[in-house]
């Protein structure tokens, strides 16, 4: 999922209004990506290869707000993560 938002990381002369916000908003989110396959990541984002345990309690440590993982691998890989389920508070 990730890559196909990247789009959203450079302007392109052809959008309007609505989308050069789109894109201010999107670039403004910070963002951690989880991937083994990737090698890196655009602006305002982290790469998390391996560990997930570790972000995923410095997140919920930093921020009190509602956390997104997007990708059925990556949900996947955290419902069998049997350690980080302590760190989870929801897994839809």
């Amino acid at each position: 999922m990730y890559e196909v938002m990247r789009y959203w990381d450079d302007d392109h002369p052809e959008w309007d209004a609505e989308e050069h916000a789109f894109a201010a908003a999107w670039r403004n989110q910070p963002k951690w990506v989880v991937s083994r396959s990737l090698k890196s990541v655009g602006p305002n984002a982290k790469l998390v290869e391996d560990d997930l345990e570790g972000p995923i309690r410095e997140l919920k440590a930093e921020r009190d707000a509602a956390c997104g993982l997007g990708g059925w691998r990556q949900q996947a890989r955290v419902s069998r993560a049997a350690p980080t389920r302590s760190a989870v508070t929801k897994v839809r």
